[in-house]
């Protein structure tokens, strides 16, 4: 009996210098008041009044490695670095039992140095703190829908829409001379611009800041016309000595696409059907389905283009 208590005794103590020797982490306790997550994808290494942990990255956990403490109410100093990362972090807070310390960590760049349109020192990685929240539940994202559709043009008229992809500014246009703005994408929804013109041929020059592009487009009478405008800014290593140019030059692309019958569809044909007089895509002239569509149920093809429609069902 008394080696059957013994034995246990010391299992207590053993149990007892452990929870001293290691610090309790984990995910969220109901006791814990310091919070540190590390969103980036190598293992991070904190210093917190001389005493060093190590988080695990996103490469072993995908969702960011985390560790939480119960400290004792007092001040506190901290700094964090990753091998390979020149600039670390770092900071003071003070626990007084009204309040919880919580950062996440990721890793972004300095802004490069220049004096005199000179480089004097390239942009280098960092550590950056930022305030992030333990206990929010992932929500899986809305998918954005574009649910854009060109207008009709107004009889005798053609129509230009000029379609911005390019994120980060709006485009100035020329259009025979007239200048207009169509706006940046927003998420992933180009931004556009949709102009009423009469039938002819166009000159145009689009252009953003470091990056322009010129053309011409001709448009028949009920034609929408689609230009769809595609940038890119190449990245330029400069280095130590160099002149440098904050924004990089930019090709500017230019991509036609038709939108005649997409409109017409869904604008004009189809609300047509249930008897309201409109226009031919085309001529313009009037025709009524009242005279000449008798709609019957199942499936219904109408074709009004000038030539014949082969059908395969």
């Amino acid at each position: 009996m008394f080696k059957k208590t013994l034995i246990f005794s010391r299992y207590i103590v053993i149990i007892s210098i452990l929870m001293i020797i290691l610090p309790p982490s984990g995910y969220a306790g109901s006791g814990d008041n310091f919070y540190f997550i590390n969103y980036i994808g190598h293992s991070m290494y904190l210093t917190l009044n001389d005493q060093e942990y190590v988080i695990q990255g996103t490469d072993a956990m995908p969702d960011g490695g985390i560790l939480t403490l119960d400290l004792p109410l007092g001040e506190y100093r901290y700094t964090v670095h990753i091998p390979g990362v020149p600039i670390g972090n770092g900071g003071e807070f003070t626990l007084d039992g009204s309040n919880r310390f919580i950062k996440g960590a990721r890793i972004e760049k300095t802004a490069p140095k220049t004096e005199n349109g000179i480089l004097i020192e390239k942009p280098k990685d960092y550590v950056y703190l930022f305030e992030a929240d333990p206990f929010a539940t992932p929500t899986e994202p809305l998918p954005i829908v574009d649910t854009w559709q060109p207008n009709l043009p107004t009889m005798g008229q053609a129509s230009l829409v000029w379609v911005n992809y390019w994120g980060n500014d709006e485009l100035t246009l020329d259009l025979n001379g007239q200048v207009y703005n169509v706006p940046p994408q927003t998420d992933t929804i180009p931004g556009r611009l949709q102009l009423d013109l009469s039938p002819g041929l166009y000159r145009y020059s689009v252009s953003i800041p470091k990056g322009a592009t010129n053309g011409e487009i001709e448009l028949g009478n009920g034609q929408i016309i689609g230009l769809n405008i595609a940038i890119q800014r190449d990245p330029i290593e400069y280095d130590v000595g160099d002149d440098f140019e904050p924004l990089p030059p930019a090709t500017v692309q230019v991509i036609t696409e038709d939108l005649t019958a997409q409109s017409y569809l869904t604008a004009e044909i189809l609300p047509a059907l249930d008897g309201a007089p409109s226009f031919l895509p085309v001529t313009g002239e009037l025709f009524s389905t009242d005279e000449t569509i008798t709609i019957a149920k199942g499936l219904t093809v109408v074709n009004f283009t000038a030539e014949t429609l082969l059908y395969d069902y």
